[in-house]
């Protein structure tokens, strides 16, 4: 069984975002794209409804970017109590 990993919304972002010119931000795409495609096979990676809402709001073009990214990760069920 794999190690289970949560992504938040600013994962989802670095993958689907144009290159930056920021150096900084350029830097974590690139870890982050290394690990999506380098990595992520070794976990079994969710996100929640809240992550989606996130990424589906503000530009058009790219929340569609965002979203095309999550549609390959599986939703974590949310609960009221936690479990």
């Amino acid at each position: 069984m794999n190690p289970t990993v949560y992504l938040e919304t600013t994962i989802i972002g670095y993958l689907a975002m144009q290159p930056s010119g920021v150096l900084r931000i350029a830097a974590n795409q690139q870890t982050t794209h290394e690990w999506w495609t380098g990595y992520r096979h070794r976990f079994s990676v969710y996100v929640s409804r809240f992550v989606v809402g996130e990424c589906a709001v503000g530009d058009s073009v790219a929340a569609a970017d965002r979203l095309r990214v999550l549609a390959e990760v599986p939703l974590l069920e949310v609960t009221e109590d936690g479990k």
